[in-house]
């Protein structure tokens, strides 16, 4: 699986839970919801961290353009995410 981090910095718990929903229901997609990495609480920023994007190595073309409007959807939404790709171990 190929796995990548986006992160929203002032995006609500209540938003990511929405998108993390919206990318699962793809196939063979599994998505994390991060801690956050303030160790102070502030309302002014995101009770989140990031959000964990898993998607298969083989996943077909169809569904990997679901993936990229559903990201390009909330982008547009509530701007860009920071992304960043993520080394991980075979599951």
């Amino acid at each position: 699986m190929r796995s990548e981090i986006l992160c929203y910095p002032n995006l609500p718990l209540a938003v990511y839970r929405e998108i993390a929903a919206h990318l699962q229901q793809v196939a063979g997609v599994v998505t994390e919801l991060l801690p956050p990495t303030d160790r102070q609480f502030d309302y002014g920023h995101s009770q989140v961290g990031g959000l964990r994007l898993s998607v298969p190595e083989e996943i077909p073309v169809g569904d990997r353009q679901q993936i990229t409007a559903i990201v390009e959807f909330y982008a547009a939404k509530y701007g860009p995410p920071q992304r960043s790709d993520v080394a991980m171990a075979t599951l």
